[in-house]
């Protein structure tokens, strides 16, 4: 059995202090401090370790139709000359919607139908210029024979009463030559005597023979012009009708060209008409929308054009909460989605617009289509008051991850770039 060197006293004698046994007295906050802030460090380290972050994004979209909007451009400048359908009219698949007449200074193969159309308006012009000038030919030719007439028929009067003047004379110097005659066979007057009053008979014989010629003439000129003045009305008629059939044949030739620079629309399927932009006598450039059609049987979608950095964490059925700027969220709340569709490809910004899309959407950079359904209403916001076309702002939730691996990435990132 080992023994000490020392013995107990000793040792407890070189131990002793001359000052005393020194005690400290701690307060009892400052233990309860501590415990909490142990506590709260512990709490602190298990909340970073089992908590976790998820990131959202703020883009922006705009409702749509889940069957597409059907938008009716006009195929050719023109003017709108009628229009069919009313906005919030039901149509039906290939129903008349309206007309477009070309515009003649359009650059397109509807210049030469245009050109046609004015080669015959102007024949048309020369047809009933042709008709008004007839007429005015027939009335002059029916003024040129009422006259011609009552000159004859003046002209016969006064060659009757020449004629009957004429008898006279006839008769007077047939008496006198007969006189002359019976004296000359007594003896009492030469022959010679007898020959000047035959002379003067026959004189008088053939101006009275001359002057019933002259009235035949007239009666037959007189004839000739009632017969004229009486098959007139006859022959201008079959004249005008031939001016009048060549008006009608142009008329129709115009029809058929003016048909033909006529551009009839039609609905390509059945749907609410919206968005009617051009009204009746209206003119419409090339490519512009003349009208939507929302078809029968879509749901309204949200479509949110998300940048590429974070186009990769957005899964199916992610959460999205829209803020419709025609109803404030302030006021009406947020519209909750649900994510159906995550596009492929990107879309450009110059793509923007020939989708039909606002540029401003894309923020000048490209995008991915991400499709989200509506999932439930707001019940300040009634789907039935929203409209196709209506822009909104959303935040849609992206990956998560645990709270200590976000506050170290800046270390993993330092660290993945080093390898």
């Amino acid at each position: 059995m080992k023994r000490d060197i020392f013995r107990l006293e000793a040792i407890e004698y070189q131990s002793a202090s001359s000052l005393g046994t020194i005690f400290i007295a701690r307060p009892l906050r400052l233990d309860v401090m501590c415990g909490v802030l142990f506590a709260f460090f512990v709490g602190f380290l298990v909340f970073v370790y089992t908590a976790s972050y998820t990131s959202k994004e703020t883009v922006k979209g705009l409702i749509l139709p889940s069957k597409g909007v059907a938008r009716i451009t006009a195929p050719s400048p023109g003017t709108v000359t009628r229009l069919y359908v009313k906005e919030g009219q039901l149509v039906q698949k290939d129903e008349l919607l309206g007309e477009i007449l070309i515009d003649p200074s359009g650059k397109s193969t509807d210049v030469a139908q245009a050109g046609i159309s004015r080669a015959i308006e102007e024949r048309l012009a020369l047809a009933k210029d042709e008709i008004g000038r007839r007429k005015l030919t027939q009335d002059a030719a029916r003024a040129g024979l009422s006259d011609k007439i009552a000159g004859i028929e003046q002209e016969l009067a006064t060659l009757d009463k020449e004629i009957a003047i004429q008898k006279e004379n006839v008769e007077l110097a047939k008496g006198g030559l007969r006189r002359f005659d019976e004296l000359h066979q007594k003896g009492f007057i030469s022959f010679e005597g007898t020959s000047n009053k035959r002379t003067q008979y026959q004189e008088a014989a053939a101006r009275l023979e001359s002057l019933t010629r002259e009235r035949i003439r007239l009666l037959r000129d007189l004839t000739a012009a009632r017969h004229d003045l009486a098959a007139l009305p006859m022959r201008d008629a079959t004249e005008l009708s031939d001016a009048i059939r060549t008006e009608l044949q142009e008329k129709q030739s115009l029809l058929e060209s003016e048909r033909k620079r006529v551009i009839k629309i039609w609905a390509p399927e059945t749907g609410k008409v919206t968005g009617i932009n051009f009204p009746e006598g209206q003119s419409v450039g090339m490519g512009k929308v003349l009208l939507s059609i929302v078809p029968v049987g879509s749901k309204y979608q949200a479509h949110l054009f998300v940048p590429s950095k974070s186009a990769a964490f957005i899964r199916r059925d992610a959460l999205t909460y829209l803020r419709l700027d025609a109803f404030p969220y302030q006021r009406f709340g947020t519209l909750r989605s649900r994510v159906e569709t995550v596009s492929m490809a990107t879309i450009l910004p110059d793509e923007m617009t020939e989708l039909g899309m606002p540029a401003e959407l894309s923020n000048g950079k490209a995008v991915y289509r991400v499709v989200a359904d509506i999932a439930a209403e707001s019940d300040r916001i009634p789907l039935e008051n929203i409209r196709p076309g209506m822009q909104f702002e959303a935040d849609v939730t992206m990956d998560t991850q645990k709270i200590y691996k976000w506050l170290l990435s800046p270390i993993f990132g330092i660290q993945n770039k080093n390898r």
